[in-house]
This record gives C-alpha cells, structure tokens and sequence, in this order.
C-alpha cells in the first residue's frame, strides 16, 4: 500500500534551472542553437507545469527538448528532439522594475505544458536554445538567458 508521503512525493513541484554563466553563454545566430544537458532531475518521467525564460535581449526564443543527450540526428529514426517551447520576449516579455532582464513565465490552467522522458536515464533535462531572432543572441555577460522549469514526477525510475 502507497503511504501518503509517497503520494505526495509525485505532486511536489521541483525546480531545474540554468546557469546564466555556464549554460547558454555563446552567441547563438538565426535559427541556430546552443545545447545543454541541465543536471538535477529528480526522476526521468516528468510533466513540466511552467517554463520561464530570462534574458537580457529582448528576442524570440525556442526551447526544444529532446529526450536524449544525443539531441538531433539526420537520421530521423535516431532524432531525439521532439518537443518545444516558443517564448517571444518581443511581443509578450516584461521587463521588471530596473532589473536589467526579460522574463516570460509559461504556463496553463491544463494538467501542464508537457511530458518529458529522460530516455537515457542520466537525470538531466536535454535542451536546445533556438534564437529565431534575425538580430541573434549576443555571446557573453550582454546574451544571459536563464531558464527556469517547474515540473512533478510522473515516475521514479
């Protein structure tokens, strides 16, 4: 029998982060991308509720997920990107007080944004930074991004 502190262990929302001086920190150009394999899941079968984007630049971004450290492949039976995010800072990013940032917090009134499987169980959220800004995203101290993800555990692996 399921006690309740196990129970509860699944609707406890957890937080994975970035780092804005180790993740995302190259200059990323139109339509290109910048990996990062973000360590600290508790579990590797979550349902992220929100998604939160911090940024410098005020840009347009995707988010993809892939489900692998391997990310894409031209092969599309072997591809592990299979989901994304868009957060366009430009029409919807507020920029707070003096903070120096934008941010864009996602989220839904629904069961939540969507399912993640680590499928090669290293407890990290495989992500891929898009700027589909013509402009780009500037390298260094003047491009920071940070993400932010809530999520709950659907499975303990």
């Amino acid at each position: 029998m399921v006690t309740r502190r196990e129970l509860e262990q699944y609707w406890l929302v957890r937080t994975i982060r970035s780092d804005k001086d180790a993740h995302f920190t190259g200059a990323i150009a139109q339509f290109a991308a910048e990996e990062e394999n973000l360590t600290g899941l508790i579990a590797n079968k979550i349902l992220i509720k929100e998604a939160i984007l911090l940024a410098k630049e005020q840009l347009i971004f995707r988010l993809w997920f892939a489900l692998e450290d391997s990310f894409e492949d031209a092969d599309m039976d072997e591809d592990r990107l299979e989901q994304y995010l868009d957060f366009d800072l430009v029409t919807s990013g507020v920029l707070y007080k003096n903070t120096g940032f934008y941010r864009l917090p996602l989220t839904t009134e629904q069961q939540g944004l969507l399912y993640y499987t680590d499928e090669d169980e290293t407890n990290e959220l495989h992500v891929a930074l898009e700027c589909l800004s013509a402009a780009g995203k500037s390298e260094g101290e003047a491009g920071q991004v940070v993400i932010i993800v809530k999520y709950v555990i659907l499975e303990f692996a």
